[in-house]
Order: structure tokens, then C-alpha cells, then sequence
């Protein structure tokens, strides 16, 4: 098994994949403090992955500095989902196609996945997803106006996770609605 890790402002991040370059999960912790990027890997690491993997990290990490959207990925393809069960294949492809800046809740992604009654069930897949930000659970929150929900599987809205849901959701909605002016590059 190999793995990279970096860090950024939002989280410290490690990928990890397997001999077939499929990624088995994604380790974040969050950030509490501003820390300067740290998104340098070596040529070495890129020629001995496959290039798909090697697209989904630079993806990921071009999302946490710049706030780009994460590339949609053939999940079946770059991800090994052989603990999961057919509903969290549905929960988790589901989830990955809810557009950057958007939010949906628990109910919605269980009527999707053909289990209208399911949103717990959806909340606990969530809770059990590996593959944090490519699957992006931050972006599933509950049916009540400001409620969040859980995140990484905690729901305490004072733990680091939580802050961590709220920045990545703030984050990606900046980045879908960027301000109209950018003053600071005018050209005279």
C-alpha cells in the first residue's frame, strides 16, 4: 500500500491507493491553524503511479489551494469499493455528482438512491465514506435551514470537523460565485 500526504489551510490530507492505483481512502485531519501549502511531490512519486491516480491527487490538491472544482471520476474505475456495499456505491456516486458551491441534504440523496425513507441510512453511508472530498460528504447536510449535519463522523458542531465542513462549503461557494470586480487587477 502507498500513500502521499500533504497539507493546507483546510486539512492535512493523505492518500492512500493500492497495487491497481485505486485509491482505498483519504485520511484528512483539520487544520485549526493557516499553515503555508505544502503541495510539492516529487516527479518520482508521478512515474510510479498510474496517470489516472496521479489526476486524482493533483485534482484534489488543486481543490484545496485554489478551490477548483474536484475532477468527476469514474468511481468504479479510480477507487476500490470492494467493502462497499451496493447502497454506498449508490450514496457515494450520488454524492460525487452534487455540483461544486451546492449543497443537497440526506433525504434528497436517499430518494436518489431509490430509498426515499433511507436519510439516516444515507447519514450513516456518509459517516463511513473513505474517500473524503472526491466523494464530497461536506456537501450533504441536514433538512433544517443551517443544519450541517455530521462530517468525518462527528457531529458535535464545536469539534474540528465540523469547522472544517463549514470552511469547505464556504470555500467552494466563494469559488462558484467569485466577486463580480477584482479591483486589484485593473490595467491602466
Amino acid at each position: 500500500m502507498n500513500h502521499l500526504s500533504f497539507g493546507s489551510s483546510h486539512a492535512d490530507v493523505t492518500i492512500h491507493w493500492n497495487q491497481l492505483g485505486q485509491i482505498t481512502r483519504v485520511d484528512l485531519t483539520a487544520s485549526v491553524e493557516t499553515k503555508k501549502t505544502n503541495y510539492k511531490w516529487s516527479a518520482v512519486w508521478r512515474q510510479t503511479m498510474p496517470a489516472r491516480l496521479a489526476r486524482v491527487i493533483e485534482s484534489v490538491q488543486n481543490y484545496l489551494e485554489n478551490g477548483e472544482p474536484i475532477l468527476q471520476f469514474d468511481l468504479v474505475e479510480c477507487i476500490d469499493q470492494a467493502a462497499w456495499t451496493p447502497f454506498q456505491l449508490a450514496v457515494y456516486t450520488i454524492t460525487a455528482e452534487i455540483p461544486l458551491g451546492e449543497t443537497r441534504n440526506y433525504a434528497w440523496v436517499a430518494k436518489k438512491a431509490g430509498s426515499p425513507l433511507a436519510a439516516r441510512a444515507v447519514g450513516q453511508a456518509l459517516r463511513r465514506n473513505p474517500v473524503p472530498l472526491i466523494v464530497p460528504c461536506h456537501r450533504v447536510v441536514g433538512a433544517s435551514p443551517g443544519a450541517l449535519g455530521g462530517f468525518m463522523g462527528v457531529d458535535d458542531p464545536k469539534q474540528p470537523e465540523m469547522n472544517l465542513k463549514r470552511r469547505l462549503i464556504s470555500w467552494e461557494d466563494r469559488y462558484r460565485n467569485p466577486p463580480l470586480f477584482n479591483f486589484g487587477l485593473m490595467v491602466s
